[in-house]
């Protein structure tokens, strides 16, 4: 998966601390004078103290960004300027390739989270850190996240290039959780494979397998499963439009499915519509 997509070039550098990968990422913050030499040697005339100063500062990693974001505030040469930005995206990637990890020996269900998250951060790049947070949470143990945890991710987020590496990060220690939603992970996980299921064929074609027993028992079970997770008939509705469409739903949205729950006899019955009614729509039919 190409994670850089993901990574807009820009000098809003993370401050995020993580585990070391081989030589790149220390652990421990560098000297104040060494940091402030190497980036000074970012604008240097002389392309071999650049490189060199480049490269010492990727291996550094996480822990001199604070002082590579302070610097690109200073008046710098467009080629230092430059190079900063270098250095954040190549340190993020590094930084992504630590968190995908231990992804990686997480079961099916568990990764499609993961999966699920990277979806919604590339479909709507504009959502709020309350959105993101709220997302990370209903998707993970079914719920909005509490006052505390929702100053910790902004923190997070504050602090990063990119939300995707405290995204997963949080995502991924949740899911180690008791307060996980199995039933939750497996819908999307049936979600996911059913999407890439559909792909290729007409919409002819893909109309009719969606409208046939297979599909129509997917419909159920995931709708089961999101009954049974989640009591609050908006944070359902949201969960919903999470799993099947990578996006929150819009306010006439949220309020014509509300409607629909609350006067239908079986609250899971009424669930099962909406689900039924997005999955029969171009946006889930057409992969992201």
């Amino acid at each position: 998966m190409n994670y850089k997509a993901l990574c807009s070039v820009c000098v809003f550098l993370t401050a995020l601390s993580v585990r070391a990968l081989g030589q790149n990422i220390a652990s421990e913050p560098p000297a104040d004078k060494t940091v402030a030499k190497l980036i000074a040697q970012l604008g240097a005339d002389d392309f071999r103290t650049r490189e060199h100063a480049s490269k010492e500062l990727v291996k550094l990693g996480s822990k001199v960004l604070p002082d590579l974001r302070k610097a690109a505030r200073g008046n710098l040469n467009l080629e230092a300027r430059r190079r900063i930005q270098q250095i954040a995206v190549r340190i993020e990637d590094i930084l992504l390739e630590a968190e995908d990890k231990p992804w990686k020996g997480l079961d099916g269900p568990r990764r499609g989270i993961k999966e699920r998250l990277v979806r919604i951060l590339r479909k709507s790049s504009s959502l709020s850190d309350a959105q993101v947070t709220s997302a990370i949470y209903l998707l993970t143990v079914g719920r909005p996240a509490t006052a505390e945890e929702a100053r910790r991710a902004e923190k997070s987020f504050a602090e990063s290039h990119t939300r995707l590496v405290p995204v997963l990060h949080i995502a991924r220690s949740l899911i180690q959780f008791k307060e996980f939603k199995a039933d939750i992970a497996t819908a999307n996980g049936r979600i996911l494979d059913a999407q890439k299921d559909l792909a290729g064929g007409t919409l002819a074609q893909q109309l009719h397998r969606l409208n046939g027993a297979e599909y129509q028992k997917l419909t159920d079970e995931v709708a089961a499963a999101l009954n049974k997770s989640v009591k609050n008939d908006r944070q359902v509705i949201d969960l919903a439009y999470l799993l099947v469409l990578s996006r929150f739903p819009q306010e006439e949205q949220t309020d014509i499915a509300a409607k629909h729950i609350k006067k239908t006899k079986e609250r899971v019955r009424g669930i099962a519509d909406l689900v039924w009614a997005m999955t029969n729509t171009r946006e889930f039919m057409q992969l992201p």
